[in-house]
């Protein structure tokens, strides 16, 4: 008599799916991302008491270009070396070379100004 053959069973743990990038999904999880970043609650008692200068913001500035660099974001990091924003008073002037480096360069605004509170608030309480 012949012995049956016995034929293991394949477990297949399918991973939970994720979205696509270039889906409707994911467009409308990254603007809910983006809104739950924007919804920081500022605490007036810690915002610098003095004015930012110049100097401090062409400091902070090439600290973050240099971040960027290490982080392997070549093509943001040269879009921010292009050129060095102008302070007058509280607004940060840029000149953009085209208008694709205009556009990168307001996709990436929210880190970066994050980054440039964070480092003066550091500045100022040294």
């Amino acid at each position: 008599m012949a012995e049956p053959v016995i034929i293991p069973k394949i477990s297949i743990n399918q991973p939970k799916k994720s979205t696509s990038g270039l889906s409707l999904k994911s467009i409308r999880e990254k603007k809910e991302h983006q809104l739950r970043q924007m919804e920081v609650v500022i605490d007036e008692e810690n915002l610098p008491k003095e004015p930012v200068t110049q100097e401090a913001l062409s400091e902070a500035w090439k600290l973050y270009t240099d971040q960027m660099d290490k982080k392997g974001e070549k093509i943001m990091a040269s879009i921010l070396q292009m050129d060095h924003p102008k302070l007058e008073g509280t607004t940060l002037y840029l000149t953009y070379s085209n208008n694709t480096n205009k556009i990168e360069l307001e996709r990436a605004e929210f880190p970066l100004m994050a980054f440039l509170k964070k480092n003066f608030l550091i500045m100022i309480l040294n």
